[in-house]
């Protein structure tokens, strides 16, 4: 087939290729620490009315704006011009209480959109808190017209001119906003912290261990990383000291466990974001050389494709100058040649920044190492700059083309001629068109690492916002039967305590409790961490806040938590555990066993006995024969303050024999020691009853007499009959003792 013709100066084709290579560099691009001086084109916005803007993107016109809104696209996002609207919406939801200006975003073109493209919206910042540092405050999202939900994006803060400018690869309704700082359960986390999550892995001078960490770790994200991410919450936070520390003390413990998990995850994927970063910026490269060589191994693993996105960014910015690749000035005899080249590349097969990127993108997503990127992008260059001397017939039009421009000669082409000529095209596209797409590749993949970095933060954000409510009930009222007029704390306050100095809305976290002994005490996760992480109730009287009348601890289980200020009477206990360490414990421990269900009565006085009972006990080779009698225990038990107070007292004889063997006569057929204990105790003990969890429990100071020795001798056999020792050693332990045993009762 005849190729299409146009008439086109080849010289003026190849210089309007420079200008466009020198336009494009609007952005900071790869290998470059500063960003260039702009030349971007931008388009004067009309302004059909008060609720649109309306101006053109083109390949060479780049941007949109008016009164701080505005969209840049980059090189590669157009072929043709297109008309874009900004049209304000009033109408839309609020994001929880606060209410936002979305602009919605259009663009009209058939094309597809390639690249990434920057919104720009104004925040108000007559809103700030000067107090606060402004990325604590500034919010940016989209709206989700499908949910009818706001969502977070990924943003940065231009304080100098109070923008927020936004990443996107599509458009859709964008607002920016302005949340105070607070310290009560209404918190935004979500729509805040991307910002923070880079800004803190830009300060960490550790990521590159981090990386290096996870990749020895078959990819998986070490205890660096966790430290990283608890370092970014923190900051968001702006929790001084260790950081955030969630104690099992007050959170359940697989919440613990999955809001460390997302920290863990956090903390790697801001270090990959930060050197996908520092890359664009030609920034440690020996870390790209080191750790992304062996990651074909890892592309199925969990964090396999965003190390891969890390090192095509590696790829992408490559420093193509020009001392890599020396231009040799062409002869006169190759002109003809040097012509007929371009003409076929401006006329037949040229490709615009946007057809580059729309063959290349797809190489970055499929490849499955760098080696194997960095392979296939050159051949592809190389076949795109080769591909005019395929067919003899193309060549010799072209040539033709050429000498209606007054260029002569021809004859004498060589492989050296067609291998100069690819060559010095292959350098032009890689100092030149190439320059704004492998910048934008780069950046979208560099933007998918954000993106992946935000699901993170997202689900974290939604851990920490969390809503949890407190759900205050009396169990008492409950189950009375018939019901009383009202609760025994109907009218008094229930409030979480002990709070944060910070809180400055204290009355926020409390309630009076109802006529049915009921209070609904509802807190964000992120809300109750800022405030100190309490995990008390507190009841108090209206009249006296001061002071204290009830207090129970909870644990945060979202969603909610159930805790009973009910003043459930306990009528009766069942021993369940308690000290045994000695013969005279045992006898008590013994006696305790034997009760069974011990009555406690309407006033709280309880009053049980047991006249006797036996039990053992083995110390090693001392066996232990112990009897209890007139064992007595009386006390009260107070069921609103949950205390009390015990007498004890007892008689207990323990008597005691151990043997060992001589070493001449180990299975004592012969002989043996024995020693002998003949022991009798009077006890008495006095102590305090206190309440823990569901159980009663009771400390008891015993002063105790002892009276009897032991003897000690050489029992012998002797006319097939066992002697006793004929002089045995006896040593008196008599005396007065003190101890203090612990006793656990259920509560029945």
């Amino acid at each position: 087939m005849k190729p299409q013709l146009f008439v086109t100066n080849a010289k003026k084709t190849l210089s309007l290729l420079l200008i466009f290579a020198f336009l494009v560099i609007t952005l900071p691009s790869c290998n470059r620490s500063e960003p260039q001086p702009t030349t971007t084109q931008k388009t004067e916005a009309s302004v059909p009315d008060e609720n649109a803007i309306v101006g053109t993107l083109s390949n060479n016109i780049f941007e949109v704006s008016d009164n701080g809104v505005g969209i840049e696209i980059s090189p590669v996002c157009l072929n043709n011009p297109a008309e874009v609207t900004i049209t304000p919406r009033n109408d839309l939801p609020p994001l929880e209480e606060i209410s936002i200006t979305g602009y919605d975003f259009d663009i009209d073109t058939d094309e597809e959109l390639a690249g990434v493209m920057w919104i720009t919206l104004p925040y108000d910042k007559s809103q700030l808190d000067p107090n606060v540092d402004v990325s604590r405050q500034v919010g940016a999202a989209y709206f989700n017209e499908s949910t009818q939900e706001w969502e977070s994006v990924d943003f940065r803060i231009d304080e100098v001119h109070s923008n927020v400018i936004i990443t996107t690869d599509h458009l859709s309704i964008f607002g920016a906003f302005v949340v105070g700082k607070e310290y009560t359960r209404a918190a935004y986390v979500q729509y805040t912290i991307p910002s923070i999550a880079m800004r803190a892995a830009t300060l960490s001078s550790q990521y590159e261990d981090i990386i290096r960490e996870a990749i020895e770790q078959n990819m998986t994200p070490g205890p660096s990383a966790l430290v990283l991410g608890n370092a970014i919450v923190t900051d968001w936070l702006n929790i001084t000291g260790a950081g955030l520390n969630m104690s099992s003390v007050v959170y359940a413990s697989d919440f613990i466990e999955n809001i460390s998990n997302l920290m863990t995850n956090l903390g790697l994927l801001s270090a990959i974001a930060q050197a996908a970063v520092d890359y664009q910026s030609g920034n440690n490269t020996a870390l790209y050389v080191n750790l992304i060589k062996n990651l074909t191994n890892f592309s199925v693993s969990k964090f396999g494709t965003s190390m891969m996105n890390l090192a095509s960014v590696g790829v992408f910015c490559i420093d193509y100058s020009i001392t890599q690749f020396a231009n040799e000035a062409l002869s006169g005899r190759k002109d003809i040649y040097d012509q007929a080249y371009r003409l076929y590349y401006e006329r037949e097969a040229k490709r615009t920044a946007k057809d580059w990127y729309l063959i290349l993108m797809p190489m970055a997503k499929a490849a499955k190492s760098p080696d194997e990127l960095n392979q296939k992008v050159m051949a592809e260059i190389d076949r795109y700059t080769k591909q005019f001397w395929e067919d003899e017939t193309v060549v010799a039009y072209y040539q033709d083309e050429a000498m209606k421009y007054g260029f002569t000669g021809g004859g004498g082409l060589n492989q050296a001629i067609m291998d100069e000529l690819s060559r010095n095209h292959k350098i032009e596209l890689l100092q030149g068109l190439l320059q704004p797409v492998f910048g934008q590749i780069s950046r979208k993949l560099a933007a998918e690492q954000q993106t992946e970095l935000r699901k993170v933060l997202d689900e974290l954000a939604k851990q920490l916002n969390t809503l949890v409510t407190i759900q205050v009930f009396d169990s008492a009222y409950d189950q009375a039967e018939p019901k009383p007029l009202k609760s025994s704390y109907a009218g008094y306050i229930a409030r979480i305590a002990p709070l944060a100095e910070e809180v400055k809305d204290k009355e926020k976290w409390q309630q009076v409790i109802d006529n049915e002994g009921k209070a609904s005490l509802p807190f964000r996760i992120l809300g109750h961490l800022m405030a100190g992480s309490p995990n008390k109730i507190e009841i108090v009287s209206p009249d006296e806040p001061d002071n204290v009348l009830k207090t129970i601890e909870f644990i945060v289980t979202p969603p909610t938590v159930q805790v009973d200020i009910g003043e459930q009477k306990a009528t009766g206990m069942v021993f369940a555990k308690g000290t045994l360490n000695s013969p005279e414990s045992a006898g008590i421990f013994a006696a305790l066993e034997e009760l069974g269900v011990i009555p406690i009565e309407e006033d709280g006085h309880f009053s049980v006995s047991v006249p006797y009972v036996a039990t053992t006990r083995q110390e090693g080779t001392l066996l232990w024969n112990i009897e209890t009698t007139d064992f007595t225990m009386e006390g009260t038990w107070d069921n609103r303050s949950k205390t009390g107070n015990v007498e004890i007292g007892a008689f207990i004889s323990a008597n005691g024999v151990a043997k060992e063997a001589f070493s001449d006569d180990p299975n004592m057929e012969k002989h043996y020691a024995v020693w002998e204990y003949d022991y009798s105790y009077i006890m008495n003990g006095s102590g305090n009853l206190s309440l823990e969890g569901s159980q009663i429990i009771m400390q008891v100071n015993f002063d105790y007499s002892r009276t009897g020795n032991y003897t000690q001798g050489i029992t012998v056999w002797f006319n097939d009959h066992w002697e006793p020792s004929d002089n045995p050693v006896i040593v008196d332990q008599s005396g007065d003792f003190t101890a203090s045993w612990v006793y656990y009762f259920n509560i029945q």
